[in-house]
Parts: C-alpha cells; structure tokens; sequence
C-alpha cells in the first residue's frame, strides 16, 4: 500500500523482479500532450486525509491472515498502524504511536526489520 503513484511503483517493482506483487495505490494518467492527472480510487469519503485509505486495505485483507505485521513512516499509516498485530515504524509513524499509545518497534531500514523478525520467530520456536 502506498500514498505514492503507481507509475514508479510499478517501476521500481518490475526494476526489482517483483512485478508480481500485488499494490495499492493511487493512479496516475497520462493525456495527450504533456498532461496528467491522478486519480484516487481507494480513497476513504468519510475521511479523505489520504488518497489510498491504507486503513481500508488493510481491513479487507485482514481475515487472509492470521497476523498483520504493518511498516511505515508516515502520516497516511497512522490510521492503519492501529489496526496492525505488530507495528514498525520510524519518522512521522513513530511518533504518532508513541503519541497515541500505538506499540511499535522503531527501525531505520528493512534490515533492522529481518534481524527482529529473525529473534522474535528463533524465541517462538
């Protein structure tokens, strides 16, 4: 999920060899001469602070899995960040949920993510 545009993640991902994976984010068209626009179709009406209301996402997905494990940064995964089983965050998120009592583990990088994954799964096991 991503407040970002499509075009470069779609980009990035196929850069990546993981065109595969499924996103969520908002749209970007491109017109006729040099023009653009950007649509939002996971946008929430209620609400309309983000334009891909990752909250929502996430509750449609939720009930696939047994465990939600939730990453971000910033203002638009504060919602969504509250509804998660685990919470990593850094930046904007990281001090929303310290605000609002969210628990969460802070990282700097994805490594900082696998390396507590890796002790949490070798303590369950």
């Amino acid at each position: 999920m991503s407040d970002g545009l499509d075009f470069y993640i779609d980009a990035i991902l196929k850069k990546n060899n993981l065109q595969d994976i499924e996103f969520f984010s908002n749209v970007t068209v491109f017109q006729d001469g040099n023009k653009l626009s950007i649509e939002f179709p996971r946008m929430n009406d209620l609400c309309e602070k983000c334009g891909t209301c990752k909250k929502d996402v996430l509750r449609e997905h939720r009930s696939n899995y047994d465990r939600v494990i939730y990453v971000g940064n910033g203002y638009s995964d504060v919602c969504p960040a509250k509804d998660a089983d685990l919470v990593f965050a850094k930046e904007v998120l990281y001090e929303r949920c310290r605000q609002d009592g969210t628990a969460c583990v802070h990282y700097e990088n994805f490594r900082d993510i696998l390396v507590f994954l890796d002790k949490t799964v070798c303590l369950d096991g």
